[in-house]
């Protein structure tokens, strides 16, 4: 197989679990957040108020786990409507 044939393979299998993985993942949406993934949203609110993770904010979690939450507050906002 070329290289083109091997690289629009892997970018159909790709798309294919990625697709999948949207489908099945679109389900949760409808429901709240659970414990942790409140936690991890007030740890990430508070950071992009400029307060200081282990600091000003209590967790156990490493830092990327709130950054990560972070930039999903900045994108889609801090309402669950």
């Amino acid at each position: 197989m070329s290289e083109l044939g091997q690289r629009s393979t892997a970018l159909r299998d790709f798309a294919l679990v990625a697709g999948v993985a949207a489908i099945l993942g679109c389900a949760h949406l409808v429901y709240p957040f659970g414990r942790d993934q409140a936690e991890y949203a007030y740890g990430a609110s508070r950071l992009l108020d400029g307060d200081a993770l282990y600091r000003d904010v209590f967790c156990v979690k490493p830092p990327l786990t709130h950054g990560v939450h972070a930039l999903a507050l900045l994108l889609f906002g801090r309402s669950m409507a």
